[in-house]
């Protein structure tokens, strides 16, 4: 993982992780996401959309914190896939950052989802071409 800042203790800063597949991109986050971090996540996740890739999954299970500014990067990232018809799908908040999506009213409009494989299965259905009714 890519650590992110050198300050505070080693399980806050911000680490992020990239599992390519051959249909997507799964983008691991951990520790806090806060205005002193978000810059490392904007630069990933702006390198990851320029790969034209069918899907995007975002898994913040081991995302201990983040504050708005951080909420505001992940915003940013789905209207950018979805400008460039990457299926995108967030999974696993836990606590604090499940709580902030839920407040906002992002769960459905970011598509956020209990586990990274539900959020897979999510972005599958969504690139099934669908079918017409005889």
């Amino acid at each position: 993982m890519e650590d992110a800042g050198d300050s505070g203790e080693a399980d806050r800063r911000l680490r992020l992780e990239v599992q390519r597949r051959a249909d997507g991109l799964l983008l691991h986050v951990a520790g806090e996401l806060d205005v002193a971090s978000c810059d490392a996540l904007r630069s990933v996740v702006d390198d990851l959309s320029e790969e034209q890739v069918p899907r995007i999954v975002i898994d913040l299970s081991d995302l201990a914190f983040t504050d708005s500014t951080g909420l505001g990067v992940l915003v940013r990232a789905h209207k950018h896939a979805r400008a460039s018809g990457t299926t995108f799908a967030i999974a696993c908040p836990r606590g604090q950052v499940r709580d902030l999506f839920k407040m906002t009213g992002l769960v459905d409009a970011l598509h956020v989802l209990g586990t990274a494989e539900e959020a897979w299965a999510i972005a599958d259905d969504r690139l099934q071409p669908r079918r017409q009714d005889r």
